[in-house]
């Protein structure tokens, strides 16, 4: 299981950074099929930075894996919801990542 976790609102400022560190959380474990996104310490998220969980999403995928948001704030979940993404970024349902 891959674990990445941010600590900061994901938005236009954030967005090539929180993409990289996606891409290289995947590229440093090749054979994992889980990648939970700790989302904790997120106060705001904006469309483009959900636009590239979709993305992560799609590449775990293409490697037979999933991707699952934990701990999101009632704040972003809304977004989330709003934006009718709940079903494709399901919440984390099992042990809490270490």
């Amino acid at each position: 299981m891959i674990r990445v976790a941010f600590h900061q609102s994901l938005d236009a400022l954030y967005h090539e950074e929180m993409l990289k560190a996606l891409d290289q959380a995947m590229l440093d474990s090749p054979s994992a099929k889980s990648l939970v996104i700790d989302l904790g310490g997120v106060d705001f998220i904006d469309s483009r930075a959900v636009g590239g969980l979709i993305r992560a999403r799609k590449q775990m995928a293409a490697r037979g894996g999933e991707l699952f948001l934990s701990e999101a704030r009632p704040a972003v979940k809304d977004i989330i919801t709003l934006l009718r993404l709940d079903k494709v970024l399901p919440e984390w349902k099992g042990e809490s990542p270490a």
